[in-house]
């Protein structure tokens, strides 16, 4: 039997943890846009309390409860729709994740290895809660920036709104860098998990065959008694002597023993 290359089976592994890890951080990717532009579009909108108090000429208390208002709506509408993008964002790791361990799982078998059900199955699960953590927190980051910005302003007025709008890029790109580098530990994590299960996965030998005891040799094929061979056994008296595949010596009898042949002695006598 020729030995595998140690490439092989580890190359499995890494293949299918960086596949999950490219698909992932580009979903963090998109995460990252979509909750710039809502977070963004939601600051915006705190113009319109300040056209408001101008409509109504009450711009004391007018611009203050327009502003609460917008506020308010501003807040809850960049909530529903960072809600609705995270969960496809979670949804889509799933996906892509549950598919990664299908083909996993059917190469490691295809490449001779004895895997069951659920095999190493924990490390792929543990990516996915790796997966689901950080997109909850882009979205939250972004959910945050959107309520402080609304705080400052307030204070600062139509100034805090550029300022706010300008800020959220950064902060943005803080919670990308941390999610893309949290999602790093977990692969690294996951890589060294699959790749101690490898290690102590079972290699098939031949269908049927068994090793250890009463080992099985020729995966399922027995030889019967008088296929080929006859076990070679005492023999008993009268019964004849089995030598080799059914050939019988003195059926019936024992073996006569060979007389000795005398040589003939011819003397020449002198005369």
């Amino acid at each position: 039997m020729v030995a595998k290359k140690r490439g092989g089976f580890f190359g499995l592994i890494k293949k299918a943890v960086s596949g999950i890890g490219s698909f992932v951080s580009g979903l963090f990717g998109g995460a990252k846009k979509t909750a710039h532009k809502v977070a963004n579009r939601a600051i915006h909108r705190a113009k319109e309390a300040g056209v408001e108090a101008l409509r109504t000429g009450n711009i004391k208390g007018a611009a203050k409860k327009a502003f609460a208002a917008t506020k308010a709506d501003a807040i809850s509408s960049a909530r529903t729709e960072m809600a609705s993008a995270k969960s496809q964002s979670k949804a889509a790791a799933t996906a892509h994740i549950n598919a990664a361990y299908d083909r996993y799982v059917a190469k490691m078998q295809g490449a001779g290895m004895s895997v069951g059900a659920g095999f190493s199955k924990k490390h792929f699960k543990k990516l996915e809660k790796a997966a689901h953590t950080h997109i909850n927190k882009i979205y939250a980051g972004a959910h945050k920036h959107v309520s402080s910005s609304y705080t400052h302003i307030k204070k600062a007025g139509k100034a805090g709104i550029k300022t706010q709008k300008g800020k959220t890029a950064a902060v943005m790109k803080k919670l990308h860098k941390e999610a893309g580098a949290g999602f790093k530990k977990a692969m690294a994590s996951a890589h060294a998990g699959l790749k101690s299960d490898a290690k102590g996965a079972g290699t098939k030998v031949g269908a049927g065959t068994k090793v250890g005891a009463g080992m099985s040799v020729g995966a399922g094929v027995k030889k019967k008694r008088g296929s080929g061979y006859r076990r070679l056994t005492p023999a008993k008296k009268g019964s004849g002597m089995s030598v080799g595949a059914g050939t019988s010596v003195g059926a019936g009898g024992d073996c006569p023993k060979k007389r000795k042949r005398r040589k003939k002695v011819v003397k020449y006598i002198d005369e």
